[in-house]
């Protein structure tokens, strides 16, 4: 049995989220001077994709090692693999975090 979250999974959130992810995005960057986003849970990258497209130039990914990096929506070097079960610690601070599951 493979595991729960597998591309097929992947894909129809990246998908069905998009037109969210810009609509959010959009609304909130310039009121809030967004400049730095951690989306904790990320999958592909799909929302961090987003805030990048509205000018967001600072963007982190986390979620677990399961996420196959051929397919993520954003530059490899924005996704960190963690357990996130446990605590997390980036040494950092971000102008927005979130989490959407």
């Amino acid at each position: 049995m493979g595991h729960i979250y597998d591309e097929h999974f992947m894909d129809y959130t990246g998908d069905s989220s998009r037109h969210s992810a810009m609509v959010v995005a959009g609304l909130l960057r310039a009121p809030l001077d967004i400049g730095s986003v951690l989306d904790v849970g990320c999958a592909t990258g799909t929302w961090l994709r987003a805030w990048s497209e509205v000018g967001v130039g600072d963007i982190q990914g986390v979620d677990g090692d399961y996420v196959d990096r051929s397919r993520l929506r954003i530059d490899g070097s924005c996704f960190r693999s963690a357990d996130l079960s446990g605590p997390l610690s980036l040494d950092r601070r971000f102008d927005l975090v979130q989490s959407l599951e």
